[in-house]
């Protein structure tokens, strides 16, 4: 998940901070000295913002894994979203174009035909009279 540079340091970090913790605790043992509790009580402090910052970048990682499974189902359903209406659509469209193109054919050839035929019929009149 982490790469292995980081994880390296922040184990270091973290054996570092645990020889200070066990230093400072068995100094407070043998001689309870002020300067050592506010050593130990910083330790505290430090340490308390080293895990927070382990923390964020935990969960930036987590937010940014799930967030890319997350666009990848998303992508997946809506390509078989649309693969399902592009195949609705085509079949639709199909028999729609197709019956309209039947209904204008008839209408025009209807059109043309009786044109034809009374400019047939005029010419026969105009030709026989």
């Amino acid at each position: 998940m982490f790469d292995s540079g980081g994880h390296t340091t922040r184990f270091y970090i973290d054996v570092l901070y645990g020889v200070l913790f066990f230093s400072a605790f068995v100094s407070l043992v043998y001689d309870m000295n002020t300067v050592v509790a506010g050593f130990t009580g910083g330790l505290v402090a430090g340490y308390f913002l080293h895990v927070w910052g382990k923390m964020e970048t935990y969960e930036a990682k987590v937010e940014e894994t799930v967030s890319a499974e997350a666009e990848r189902q998303v992508s997946t359903e809506v390509d078989e979203q649309v693969g399902d209406v592009r195949k609705r659509v085509e079949g639709g469209v199909e028999e729609h174009v197709q019956e309209k193109v039947e209904e204008r054919v008839e209408e025009r050839v209807e059109e043309f035909v009786d044109k034809k035929v009374e400019e047939r019929v005029d010419e026969i009149r105009d030709g026989g009279a």
